[in-house]
């Protein structure tokens, strides 16, 4: 199977755009994706603080952000 969605994260002091490729929306996906692109951010010495979202956010995903003592906003719904 496929990727079929990218997560990408973009780090605005660093100037700095990265994407993973993911399978499926899923929590478990999106955790590993979410923590691919936080380590990739620390190895470069700008590990956000906070992390802004789209208007959803799974359990596993939330519990994953807690665990790392990170810091995470939503943005509201039909808010671009």
């Amino acid at each position: 199977m496929g990727n079929e969605y990218i997560l990408v994260g973009y780090h605005y002091d660093a100037n700095c755009i990265l994407g993973v490729p993911v399978q499926n929306r899923t929590g478990s996906v999106l955790v590993k994706a979410w923590e691919q692109l936080q380590n990739e951010f620390a190895k470069a010495g700008v590990a956000p603080e906070v992390w802004i979202l789209d208007n959803e956010i799974s359990k596993e995903l939330k519990e994953s952000f807690d665990k790392r003592e990170t810091t995470y906003q939503l943005v509201p719904t039909h808010s671009h």
